[in-house]
């Protein structure tokens, strides 16, 4: 369990609420230089903590979609210090549940991208149509000073 405030976490007076997005990676974008990622403006997260960040990859994908978390101009996950898409996630039929986080969303800093690439382009292997990933944030939204 998580007791990181004076009021210790729990469900109960803590309650979190979902955002979720939904982003389509295309096979033109084949590499790092041709990642896709959500436009300026439409996932941005309220004052708060995010607690838990849930991202699914659909059966069929081979592990040949990258796909990474930034808060503003810095990769949050995975955490990834040369901030180039060094470090990612992926999967097939796989949910990665990241859960009992403590990442402070401050005002001035609550626009979210979700950049993804596919592996086609690098010789891994081949992506032969657009893929959709699904990503839930749970934020417990606090209210600001």
């Amino acid at each position: 369990m998580v007791s990181d405030l004076p009021d210790g976490y729990s469900e109960a007076n803590n309650p979190l609420q979902i955002y979720d997005y939904h982003l389509t990676v295309p096979v033109a974008a084949h590499d790092w230089a041709a990642r896709v990622y959500n436009p300026a403006g439409t996932l941005v997260l309220p004052v708060g903590i995010l607690r838990r960040v849930l991202l699914f990859f659909p059966p069929g994908l081979n592990n040949t979609v990258r796909a990474f978390i930034w808060q503003g101009v810095n990769q949050i996950i995975p955490v990834d210090p040369a901030g180039i898409g060094a470090r990612y996630l992926t999967g097939d039929s796989y949910m990665w549940d990241m859960y009992d986080l403590f990442h402070p969303i401050v005002a001035g800093a609550t626009q979210f991208y979700i950049i993804a690439h596919n592996t086609s382009g690098l010789g891994v292997d081949t992506v032969s149509s657009d893929h959709t990933i699904d990503i839930y944030f749970m934020v417990e939204v606090l209210p600001v000073p």
